[in-house]
């Protein structure tokens, strides 16, 4: 893939990368400026492609990371560090623009963007190696921009490689399914002094954070999808709903849109009183919330964005922030660096990747001079 662009901002990563000296990394706070809510991509994508040289292209924006994948109509672009140089800052000019903000991101081309893409994928820039995650909001961010016209065959194919590493990595690699809130969920439930079993939950979100919650609790934690609640603010016919209805075991949830005005509405507030169990994901629009003193929830905040408030201070309640979520998850990743057999599968899985990348004699040269 010799027109491919890759654009972002991440969080610092667990696992060296040997691109790392040329990504951009930032705190949560910076990240947050580049929020854009699943309502606008579709506005932000089309504005983005109006730059002529553009022919396909998605966004991935998650808690962790904001990238966009490009596709250029012009193959010798990508070969001339001059019209490169002229695109990085035409493309960093119009983000900006429409954010309202200065920030400033990496640019990778061809090869070393397919690495990038390939290896976040398969769980290797995550905090939490192999966390499954980051491939279901991949999957939602081209599923989303394949329905929009935005991507096309390229996207396709991209999309089906990745997967197809993907698969490999879960079979002979990783050996089981790791997720980020199966991890911090099960920890939260282990640490909690409970009176009785917990049986009813709310889930506010609709992004992976809510879909891996969701799985955790039916699959790990006996709860029974009639009695989950999501809330959500997208549409009922986005690609983040059919996740959850196409999952067998979420197909029987109860689904609630609360649009007009975000979570501060009398049916939320009701949903989360009748809850034993109030769990937030991520959302754009970061919506304060407070709860009368007389809650009985159990509340796990997965909000990292910085202006998103929960009232935690509640009588007869127990919460659990990101913080201490976070830390169960670095205790496992922990874990996982110490874990040799693992480790060594990982240099093999790597070894893989770069295998089935474009001119990978190139790049393996570009990767060494790196190291």
């Amino acid at each position: 893939m010799q027109n491919l662009l890759y654009i972002g901002i991440s969080i610092p990563n667990q696992r060296t990368n040997p691109l790392a000296h040329k990504l951009s990394f930032c705190t949560a706070a910076e990240l947050s400026k580049l929020k854009i809510s699943q309502d606008d991509i579709s506005n932000f994508l089309e504005f983005l492609s109006d730059i002529p040289c553009i022919e396909e292209l998605t966004l991935v924006s998650t808690c962790n990371r904001f990238e966009l994948i490009i596709f250029l109509k012009d193959k010798f672009i990508t070969d001339d560090p001059y019209l490169r140089k002229d695109l990085a800052k035409q493309i960093e000019k119009k983000i900006n623009h429409y954010i309202e903000r200065e920030v400033s991101f990496a640019f990778l081309f061809n090869e070393e963007a397919q690495l990038q893409i390939l290896r976040t994928y398969c769980g290797l820039n995550s905090g939490l190696v192999g966390e499954s995650e980051i491939s279901i909001q991949f999957n939602g961010a081209f599923k989303q921009a394949l329905n929009l016209g935005f991507l096309k065959e390229q996207g396709s194919k991209l999309l089906e490689k990745a997967q197809s590493l993907r698969d490999f990595f879960n079979k002979h690699i990783y050996l089981k399914p790791v997720s980020y809130c199966d991890i911090a969920i099960q920890k939260a439930y282990m640490s909690l002094s409970l009176m009785a079993p917990l049986r009813t939950a709310t889930i506010l979100g609709s992004g992976s954070t809510a879909i891996q919650s969701c799985l955790s609790l039916v699959n790990n934690l006996s709860f029974s999808a009639p009695n989950l609640t999501l809330i959500h603010r997208v549409s009922s016919a986005s690609v983040q709903i059919q996740n959850f209805k196409e999952s067998p075991n979420l197909s029987f949830m109860n689904f609630i849109r609360s649009k007009k005005n975000g979570y501060k509405t009398e049916k939320v507030e009701k949903a989360c009183m009748n809850s034993d169990l109030v769990i937030f994901g991520i959302d754009a629009k970061s919506p304060v919330i407070s709860f009368p003193d007389n809650s009985k929830a159990v509340i796990l905040d997965f909000n990292s964005n910085p202006s998103c408030i929960v009232n935690s201070r509640l009588k007869g309640s127990s919460y659990i922030g990101l913080e201490t979520l976070d830390k169960y998850v670095r205790e496992y990743s922990y874990r996982q660096n110490n874990d040799f057999d693992l480790l060594s599968r990982l240099s093999i899985g790597e070894d893989f990747i770069i295998s089935q990348i474009d001119s990978p004699k190139t790049l393996l040269l570009n990767v060494q001079v790196q190291g």
